[in-house]
């Protein structure tokens, strides 16, 4: 079986991500195959892998061949958990 994985993220922070198209899936076991890590532009800017799901967040936008997300909740896991 595959490891569970839940993220414990701050109220405040997921309060913040007022648009997320996904019902916060990246919080949980389900994940967001739409948001998976691929490098970092800065603490609250991360790099995602393209994927049909990305197109239609207002968090992500299109950097020449990559996308960059802009995401509160996303970039905070990528802080607490680097992934």
């Amino acid at each position: 079986m595959g490891e569970s994985v839940s993220f414990q993220i701050d109220d405040a922070i997921v309060k913040q991500t007022t648009k997320c198209p996904h019902k916060f899936k990246c919080l949980t076991d389900e994940g967001c195959p739409g948001c998976e890590f691929s490098g970092v532009v800065s603490q609250d800017l991360i790099f995602i892998k393209p994927h049909q799901m990305t197109i239609r967040c207002p968090y992500v936008t299109s950097f020449g061949y990559s996308y960059v997300c802009g995401c509160p909740t996303r970039a905070a896991i990528y802080r607490q958990y680097k992934k």
